[in-house]
Parts: C-alpha cells; structure tokens; sequence
C-alpha cells in the first residue's frame, strides 16, 4: 500500500506487448484513476514518461476538487 497527497492508495499498473496501463484508487479521497495508452514492452523511457504523466493528471484532478 501506498500514499498519496497524504491519503492511503491501491494501485496496480504494468505493461504488456503495445501496452502500458496503469490503476490507482485513493477510498479517502473518493478517487479511482484508470490510464491506458499505447507503448509498453522494455522501452524505460517510455514506461518513466507514462508515470510521470499520470502523477501530473492525478495531481491535476485531485486539485480541482
């Protein structure tokens, strides 16, 4: 279990043939994030920019509630 922005988070995420996918559900803020694009296999910096865009939506949605 992780936290994030001080809130206990679920999370899942991983990558696959033409895939990265990505799960995370904060119960105490009322929030589940599901993200899926094309990319996936072996490719690091890919797999880094996919994460750092979902923290930045993520943070964008949980600072406009």
């Amino acid at each position: 279990q992780r936290h994030r922005f001080g809130a206990p988070s679920f999370e899942h995420d991983g990558s696959g043939p033409g895939v990265l996918a990505a799960l995370i559900v904060i119960p105490e803020r009322g929030l589940s994030l599901a993200v899926a694009c094309n990319g996936g296999g072996d490719n690091r910096p890919t797999i880094k920019r996919f994460s750092e865009v979902v923290d930045q939506v993520l943070a964008r949605v949980l600072a406009s509630r």
